[in-house]
């Protein structure tokens, strides 16, 4: 299992030893970004406030922690946003992971496929919905003293999962679905008698249904998106899943402990029976005690939310 941290910066990435892949991820990022128009290079207004971008750099990892690709984003700065200048409602609903849990319960009760769909560059689908301008993207900048005019939501817009999810709400109900009242990342709809449902977390979606009714929606999905197919579902939300349509189901998350072991170089510890250390500690109320302070990493406290929240 790999422990390497991603890169925080474009230097970090391009000093590390797997610098040609950075290059080529921020490369295929910023010709996804042209392709799809998400922007026009225009004068800057007069008195217009332009954001700043900034690059995220991801190993997008397997359910055993391998490496499967390298992810760069060309993100703008939403902590720059003001809200009712250029952003109003940001709320977009997930699948919760009970939902998660009833779809896959639902598949194995039907005996369903389910398929693990990736809408690819998800964000950059729906129009913007109030004027920004952004400074041109370092590395990226044609020198010309431009700014870029958005036309299309961008990662890292306050604003942009709830365009997102707006966009591909409208789709599926064109397409005949309808979303659960009770959870609205949950679509269902029923072709040829037989059930499909769907869950929804940002840009990954799952697919309940029939070989064939799979391929239908695939189809469908692709007219309007950009979307890879990932096979089976195997991992999904830091879960490892093991399915077999209508025999068997099971949900693990070894591989996300593993890597917060390694996260925290922990790997290698023992077990003990109890929380506390052993040894002999003063009571509240001794004079002797020492005043300790403990500081909480926010990451650990985050894992091991994911931890709770998919067991």
């Amino acid at each position: 299992m790999n422990a390497v941290m991603d890169p925080t910066s474009v230097d970090e990435a391009l000093g590390a030893p797997d610098s040609e892949k950075w290059v080529e991820a921020l490369n295929k990022e910023f010709g996804d970004l042209l392709r799809n128009n998400t922007w026009e290079l225009v004068e800057k207004p007069v008195g217009a406030k332009v954001l700043t971008s900034k690059r995220v750099f991801v190993r997008k990892r397997n359910a055993q922690g391998q490496v499967e690709r390298h992810r760069a984003r060309i993100t703008i700065k939403g902590c720059q946003q003001k809200y009712g200048l250029n952003f109003w409602e940001t709320y977009a609903p997930v699948v919760c992971m009970e939902g998660v849990r009833l779809v896959l319960l639902l598949a194995l009760h039907y005996g369903l496929d389910c398929r693990h769909v990736d809408f690819v560059t998800a964000f950059l689908n729906g129009p913007i919905d109030v004027e920004i301008y952004m400074k041109q993207p370092e590395f990226f900048d044609d020198g010309s003293g431009r700014v870029c005019r958005l036309l299309r939501s961008l990662y890292g817009l306050k604003q942009a999962p709830r365009i997102w999810y707006k966009t591909l709400d409208k789709y599926l109900r064109q397409c005949g679905f309808q979303r659960s009242k009770m959870d609205g990342g949950i679509y269902f709809r029923w072709v040829n008698d037989s059930p499909i449902f769907l869950t929804l977390y940002v840009d990954d979606i799952v697919i309940a249904a029939t070989t064939e009714n799979i391929k239908l929606v695939l189809t469908e999905l692709a007219k309007k998106f950009e979307v890879k197919d990932l096979g089976n579902v195997s991992h999904l939300l830091s879960m490892e899943i093991k399915y077999v349509p209508g025999q068997f189901l099971s949900i693990s998350q070894r591989g996300y402990i593993g890597r917060i072991l390694e996260r925290f170089k922990m790997a290698n510890c023992k077990a003990t029976p109890t929380p506390q250390a052993k040894g002999d500690f003063p009571l509240p109320g001794d004079p002797d005690r020492e005043t300790v302070c403990i500081n909480m990493d926010p990451d650990i406290l985050q894992m091991r939310y994911g931890l709770w929240e998919s067991s």
